[in-house]
């Protein structure tokens, strides 16, 4: 269980597509953590077709940052545990 998550996180989402999805149809989506830093992680999430092919790639980068403090935050232990699950 997380506790006393202080600040809040800036996020920067990318991604990059390499073929249409098409409807109907349905996404495969999988995501996992492929970062863990000292005061951000990285998401990657794959997106396949009904074919099983790849198309978008993206990933999300979120840094901790006090807003009072103008400062980034260290990752808390608790939450690099429960990041390093996935």
């Amino acid at each position: 269980m997380l506790k006393n998550i202080k600040g809040r996180c800036w996020f920067l989402p990318i991604a990059i597509f390499k073929k249409a999805l098409q409807y109907p149809g349905n996404a495969i989506i999988k995501t996992r953590i492929a970062e863990v830093g000292n005061k951000s992680f990285k998401i990657e999430h794959h997106i396949f077709d009904d074919q099983n092919q790849l198309c978008a790639v993206g990933q999300d980068v979120s840094v901790f940052y006090d807003f009072t403090a103008n400062k980034t935050l260290p990752i808390s232990n608790d939450l690099r545990e429960i990041l390093g699950q996935y």
